[in-house]
């Protein structure tokens, strides 16, 4: 019997720098110095160009994806006849390996010199040799850090034109004229793409699939929210919320502010009278005072109407430290002693540091703070999720995992770190049912630290029987009669009035200015 078997796709986007663009793949056959072998191979595979490297993904499974990063490049590549056949050619000083699942591991980087001689299959090698020696010249001019002029450069490239194929059904009406260039903003990923909408559906078509299915639809009967967004700074993201289980959260990224306003007023006259929209946080706040919604359903709207999505990690939602006791082997949610003091910012509860920051304030020119770090970040967050999500941190410090005695670790010892040095708050996981944050499922090597421990599962408090136990007694305390009391303070601190000017002076809750949209120095010392 014929054995079809389809090969699947190693490559993942999550393989580029942070803030590097993808730009195309060509199928090729690549000769190189493996270093596992250290041998000359001559491998079959696909080219992926980015905008500061190339990278190599082999057919044959058992070789590992290769890296060659423009910055190692030691002479400009050439095109060059070899056996008869002009080839594509240049040499590097070093080779990076991409260990590829199930094996999540830093990348291997190998410091030799090595002619790479690329043979593309089905282009001709001219036409590719401009693509590259563009993409060389813009990173050694420092123009790599493409933004959305970097559509035009696509357009280049890739036919930017809608497959009207894709239409689900023949009785669709179209909504606009022609399709519009966008983004989808996933978790440090933007996928450019193409958007269109009819009288029943939105849909949003990749230019590349690499990491997304040939096109995303979305019934606007499955849209239960949709909201405008902020994206860094600017007011050009829309982001819908669905009830299905697959696609349960699609965030765009427009050229301008006058098209997104334009795709909203259209969806939002197809959308029925229950689908949330752009949502006024009072009415919600009643609810929650009256024992509508419980603190954790309360929070999570809080960090919708801040701009908060899971979708960006520079915004990602933020959630408080409740319990200050992870050394007991039981845990009494009676006890108030069990508790942090919501009133304060998490940098202002250890009395001993904070007199330290509270002197440097005093000698401090303006604009004075209290803080140089925020309490959630990219950082934060990813480190957070780095066993659910190793391929974030990874991208983030391309290609290591971060030093294993700052790694998360332990509760406890995060919590101390939290009143010694961080400022950081927690994530809403730490009040949810998935544990794989929790566990290193994937049996990742994240070393030893400085006492000679091996970095795996969290470990947990005493009180906690299992990781399933901790998160349900997180989330009974964030229910719990000490917090209904005393939410509201730490909410006021956060996304209230206790943010900036004298009251944030008051509260020791000064964060460094950067992080203040429209920041004013006088608004901020009122």
């Amino acid at each position: 019997m014929l054995n079809l078997k389809i090969h699947q796709s190693r490559f993942s986007l999550y393989y580029l720098d942070e803030g590097e663009m993808y730009i195309k793949e060509f199928a090729s056959i690549c000769q190189f110095l493996y270093p596992p072998t250290n041998k000359i191979e001559q491998l079959k595979g696909n080219i992926h160009f980015g905008s500061r490297s190339i990278i190599f993904e082999p057919s044959e499974d058992e070789y590992q994806i290769v890296k060659f990063h423009f910055r190692n490049f030691i002479e400009r590549p050439k095109i060059q006849n070899i056996t008869n056949k002009e080839m594509f050619k240049f040499k590097v000083n070093r080779i990076i390996l991409i260990p590829t699942p199930p094996k999540i591991e830093a990348y291997k980087i190998y410091d030799l010199t090595s002619d790479i001689i690329i043979d593309f299959l089905f282009e001709k090698t001219e036409y590719v040799a401009e693509i590259i020696f563009e993409l060389i010249d813009k990173f050694n001019a420092k123009q790599s850090s493409f933004e959305f002029d970097s559509i035009t450069y696509l357009g280049n490239l890739y036919s930017f034109q809608f497959d009207y194929t894709l239409i689900k059904t023949i009785n669709e009406k179209f909504l606009l004229k022609n399709e519009l260039i966008v983004k989808q903003l996933l978790p440090l990923l933007e996928i450019p793409g193409m958007l269109m909408l009819t009288d029943t559906r939105l849909y949003f078509q990749p230019v590349f699939t690499i990491h997304s299915k040939k096109c995303i639809s979305v019934k606007y009967t499955k849209i239960t929210k949709f909201f405008k967004r902020e994206v860094s700074l600017d007011e050009k993201g829309l982001e819908l919320i669905t009830n299905k289980t697959k696609t349960k959260s699609i965030f765009i990224i427009f050229e301008n502010e006058s098209n997104r306003d334009m795709i909203y007023d259209l969806i939002l006259k197809q959308t029925s009278l229950t689908t949330e929209t752009n949502f006024s946080i009072e009415k919600y706040t009643k609810l929650w005072i009256e024992g509508g919604i419980s603190n954790y359903d309360y929070i999570i709207l809080l960090n919708s109407a801040a701009n908060r999505t899971r979708n960006d990690m520079s915004q990602y939602p933020v959630f408080p430290w409740i319990i200050s006791n992870y050394t007991s082997n039981n845990l009494d949610l009676t006890d108030e002693k069990n508790f942090r003091d919501l009133s304060k910012p998490i940098g202002a509860i250890n009395p001993e540091r904070l007199n330290n920051l509270k002197e440097r304030f005093r000698d401090m020119p303006e604009p004075k703070f209290l803080y140089g770090t925020h309490y959630s970040n990219p950082a934060y967050v990813i480190g957070y999720l780095v066993r659910k999500h190793p391929e974030f941190m990874l991208k983030l410090h391309s290609g290591k995992f971060d030093h294993p005695d700052r790694l998360f670790f332990s509760i406890k010892i995060d919590w101390d770190v939290c009143n010694t040095l961080s400022v950081k708050e927690l994530i809403p996981e730490f009040y949810e049912g998935d544990t794989e944050f929790l566990m290193n499922e994937k049996k990742i090597e994240f070393g030893l630290n400085s006492q000679g421990e091996k970095i795996d599962n969290v470990i947990l408090p005493p009180w906690a029987v299992n990781q399933n136990d901790f998160l349900e007694k997180m989330r009974e305390a964030l229910e719990c009669e000490y917090v209904n009391k005393n939410l509201n303070k730490w909410i006021d601190l956060i996304f209230g009035y206790k943010q900036r000017g004298k009251f944030a002076i008051e509260s020791y809750n000064c964060i460094y200015f950067f992080f203040y949209f429209f920041f004013s120095v006088s608004s901020f010392m009122l």
